[in-house]
């Protein structure tokens, strides 16, 4: 019997993880994150599906999650690695810079392989269809700190938001995440009420069903494939 749905799950490797948590207590005050190749992979994705849904007419939200552990101080570091990095991601785009939209390019082919459209009765597009809205959904994206510490709130009051949310515990308790796409997710948490409570946030939406994916270690897939199944 196939258990395992659409091809949605892509895997972190360890040597990723050691970028985006740090390892014991001690090391978490000083923890800088940087972006390893797999949350490279996972923000640009963002950016390529959140343009497709503009290009399909959707102008609702969307948003990325980046869930690495529960230590506010952590989630704070992220916000400059993350904000250097949409701009830098926005400029290169501005000025044409070929490797930055070929590697787009590719990437879109590539999962668009993996994941197809027409599986979901949905119109197939081609990057070139896309491509005309990645400028200006990289312009609305900002990054916010969600936590209990924090003054940023995810706020879906205005149309269209565009948010990559890094967070804890204040987005597995009763938050829908509006337009959820992509998640990046590496904490580790084998108690079944905290992997329901997180398994809610991997829903998608009509009209792009065909676009989230989840980032994910194999640990963790693996845990949550137990639990779909017990369920």
């Amino acid at each position: 019997v196939e258990l395992d749905g659409s091809n949605m799950v892509r895997i972190i490797p360890d040597e990723d993880v050691d970028d985006v948590r740090p390892s014991g207590k001690s090391a978490a005050k000083a923890f800088i994150p940087s972006i390893p190749p797999t949350l490279d992979d996972a923000l640009t994705w963002f950016v390529l599906a959140t343009a497709a849904r503009r290009a399909r007419g959707d102008e609702g939200h969307a948003t990325m999650l980046i869930h690495t552990s529960v230590k506010t101080d952590i989630h704070d570091q992220f916000r400059g690695p993350l904000g250097a990095f949409v701009s830098g991601l926005a400029r290169k785009w501005e000025t044409g810079d070929s490797a930055t939209v070929e590697r787009l390019a590719s990437q879109w082919d590539k999962e668009t392989a993996l994941v197809t459209a027409g599986t979901f009765g949905l119109v197939p597009l081609v990057f070139d269809d896309l491509s005309p809205f990645v400028g200006d959904v990289l312009g609305r994206c900002r990054v916010v700190i969600d936590n209990f510490r924090s003054d940023d709130r995810l706020d879906y009051s205005e149309d269209g938001q565009v948010a990559i949310a890094v967070g804890g515990n204040t987005l597995s308790r009763g938050l829908t995440l509006e337009g959820l796409t992509v998640s990046y997710f590496v904490r580790a948490a084998g108690a079944y009420d905290t992997l329901l409570q997180m398994a809610r946030w991997f829903g998608f939406r009509f009209g792009y069903e065909d676009l989230p994916r989840i980032w994910m270690t194999e640990e963790l897939r693996q845990w949550f494939r137990h639990l779909a199944t017990v369920e």
